[in-house]
């Protein structure tokens, strides 16, 4: 009898162990960068995924691949993707349905690859939204800031910020930066983009070295009604880097 009561005990052990462990959720997150592949495709990651859908304009890697997630109700992602490292490519929106990636929409930026991104989020803005840089060859570009929609990107700012280049002037490291504070008292945040311009005087030749500085900042309210983002130019400061 005592050997049917210990073994009674033992099996009663098992199958709440077992169950307990099947109510736990997974506590190791899947790594975004190399998703299981769902039994219909051979795909191993969202990058191959991504060569795969138009092979002739990729071709068959990527110089850089940076994944950003998207928080929200599906499986989204932003990317960098460029060809040529930090010199040709783009930046994507996607979605994930069951390990496949769908719905790609391009970022669209005018240079020739995004330089820097991020997600971001902004108290009283609606939706997820995108902070980003492209960058020219010549080292010149713009700072956007972009709302994501479940079927489109939507351009808020797209203004210049960017000078990397060693002409007659440049940005002290390359970017005017962001700040995300209420400017105008209304009770909605404002984006202000502000940096230092370093410079030479005219008659100094090109290989002089940098002899004056001047502090630069634009500041784009945002207009609660619209849902939009506009430019208050009586706010502006310095001389250069205002243009579109």
């Amino acid at each position: 009898m005592r050997w049917i009561i210990v073994l009674a005990v033992l099996l009663t052990g098992c199958v709440a162990k077992d169950t307990g462990k099947a109510d736990q959720p997974p506590t190791t997150p899947r790594h975004i960068q190399s998703l299981p592949a769902p039994v219909h495709s051979p795909l191993q990651s969202l990058e191959e995924q991504l060569l795969a859908d138009d092979p002739e304009h990729w071709g068959t890697e990527f110089a850089r691949f940076e994944l950003f997630p998207i928080p929200g109700p599906v499986e989204r992602y932003a990317a960098i993707c460029d060809r040529c490292f930090m010199w040709g490519g783009t930046a994507l929106v996607f979605d994930v349905v069951d390990g496949r990636v769908g719905n790609i929409l391009c970022l669209g930026q005018t240079e020739q690859c995004m330089y820097q991104l991020r997600v971001i989020a902004i108290e009283g803005i609606k939706g997820p939204l995108l902070e980003a840089y492209g960058m020219t060859h010549m080292g010149h570009g713009h700072y956007y800031l972009y709302r994501v929609y479940a079927d489109r990107v939507e351009t808020l700012i797209d203004t210049f910020a960017v000078d990397f280049h060693h002409d007659e002037d440049l940005i002290e490291g390359g970017l005017l930066r962001p700040t995300y504070n209420d400017v105008d008292g209304d009770g909605y945040r404002d984006v202000t983009l502000a940096g230092t311009r370093s410079f030479r005087a005219e008659n100094e030749g090109y290989d002089a070295p940098w002899t004056h500085s001047e502090p630069v900042s634009k500041c784009f309210l945002f207009d609660p009604d619209t849902g939009s983002f506009r430019e208050d130019k009586t706010r502006r400061v310095g001389a250069r880097y205002h243009k579109s």
